[in-house]
């Protein structure tokens, strides 16, 4: 199992070309005495800044990426006790995968992709739902990752 095709990755900029809006900067009271901010501790300030917007990230997008899945897993947040006598743990997905630049590259090079990541989302997962039980771990998580914005041009192979 894997997933093939184009990651689109974003990143976010400044738009220089719209118009300069106002932004309030709060300053904490704990400023380190050596930071460039000490003086500002305790204030706030408005200053001018271009609006931030989201391109594509020309450097870390692939045209014709492989994705393998490495690990996945799960962990738990400690059990909460409610007042009624309930008590509740949730669970989160963990998935750690690697890129290469194509699927030549993942099957003679397997040891050097060019990113190793770790996917961490605290979305909860439901154990018992038919999405989940109804496949595999590993189909599960290949389903969660193609969901994602930057995999959604890529196909299961």
């Amino acid at each position: 199992m894997a997933l093939q095709g184009k990651i689109t990755r974003y990143k976010v900029v400044e738009d220089t070309d719209a118009e300069m809006i106002e932004e309030t900067r709060i300053y904490v009271e704990d400023i380190p005495e050596d930071h460039e901010d000490y003086d500002k501790r305790g204030t706030e300030e408005i200053v001018m800044v271009y609006p931030k917007i989201q391109v594509v990230d020309e450097d870390k997008t692939y045209d014709d990426a492989y994705l393998k899945i490495r690990a996945c897993g799960f962990h738990q947040t400690p059990k909460v006790h409610h007042e009624d006598g309930n008590t509740e743990k949730t669970f989160y997905l963990n998935i750690l995968y690697d890129i290469y630049r194509s699927k030549d590259h993942a099957d003679y090079d397997s040891g050097n992709p060019v990113e190793f990541l770790d996917w961490s989302e605290m979305e909860p997962i439901d154990l018992d739902s038919e999405e989940f039980t109804s496949q595999n771990i590993m189909q599960y998580a290949y389903e969660v990752l193609n969901s994602q914005r930057e995999y959604l041009e890529m196909n299961a192979v």
